[in-house]
Order: structure tokens, then sequence, then C-alpha cells
């Protein structure tokens, strides 16, 4: 092996989420959760259409997210704020 890898082809171009710094997939729920930089805000995609089914605005620009399945909530992490909220992923709520 050369050490060189083939580019992969993108399967799905999300719309609507630029500057994405960090995601977190919610399998067992079909949805992601990305983070915009350019806003600040996360958006919600379903996985199987790829269309944007949520906006949480203000989420203070995560650059770190986690999806723990024992409660079904996301944690979106903020180094910059000193920020840790928690996402309802099923709602799709941030809940502050």
């Amino acid at each position: 092996m050369s050490g060189t890898h083939a580019a992969a082809a993108p399967v799905e171009r999300i719309r609507e989420v630029d500057g994405t710094t960090c995601i977190a997939m919610t399998q067992p729920l079909n949805r992601e959760f990305a983070a915009d930089g350019t806003t600040g805000a996360i958006r919600i995609f379903d996985l199987d259409s790829f269309e944007v089914i949520g906006r949480i605005p203000n989420a203070n620009s995560p650059n770190g997210m986690v999806f723990d399945t024992a409660t079904g909530t996301v944690a979106a992490v903020s180094a910059a704020v000193r920020d840790v909220r928690r996402i309802d992923a099923a709602a799709g709520d941030g809940g502050w």
C-alpha cells in the first residue's frame, strides 16, 4: 500500500448547514445534529431525506457534540464560552 487513498465521493450534500464544526448522529432516531459555524445554530436533519427538520438558534457555536443513548440527549459543547447544553434528541429542543 502506497499510503495514498482515493477521495470518497459524497453520498449526499446536506443543504442549509454552513461552516460545520461538529456533528452528532442519533441513529436510533434517524437524525443528525450539525453545528452551523456561520450562525452558531444547530441544525437537525433527517438521515433518509437529508432535509433539515429543525433548528436550534443561539447554540453558542458548539465545537463538539455527542449523543448519549442512555438519556436520549445530545450534549453540545462550546469551549469558547465554556458552555455545555443538553438537547432532547427526539424533541429537537435545547431546553434552554
